[in-house]
């Protein structure tokens, strides 16, 4: 476990993914840095560009993903090629 010098000002939430994260969270204005510039990653997947992500989000090989509801977040997770839709369609918006 990774050990603080000093506590962390937030949510209990965020400091269990802080304590519990064995890569390295990258944060900005202590916001977590997510990939599509913090829209929904399932949405992102299917073409849609103007979805918000909300307050679920997903980690997978070090790279923080939000969605806008937790249904999304677990097709994400369960749907074939999500990560790869969702960069394709980042990358040609």
């Amino acid at each position: 476990m990774m050990m603080l010098k000093e506590p962390l000002n937030c949510d209990p939430l965020k400091r269990w993914m802080v304590s519990t994260n064995t890569g390295t969270m990258e944060t900005v204005n202590n916001q977590i840095k997510a990939e599509y510039d913090g829209y929904c990653a399932f949405a992102m997947s299917t073409g849609k560009s103007d979805v918000k992500g909300g307050k679920h989000q997903l980690t997978i090989e070090g790279k923080t993903y939000m969605f806008s509801n937790p249904i999304a977040r677990m097709l994400f997770k369960i749907l074939p090629n999500r990560v790869e839709k969702a960069n394709a369609h980042w990358e040609n918006r």
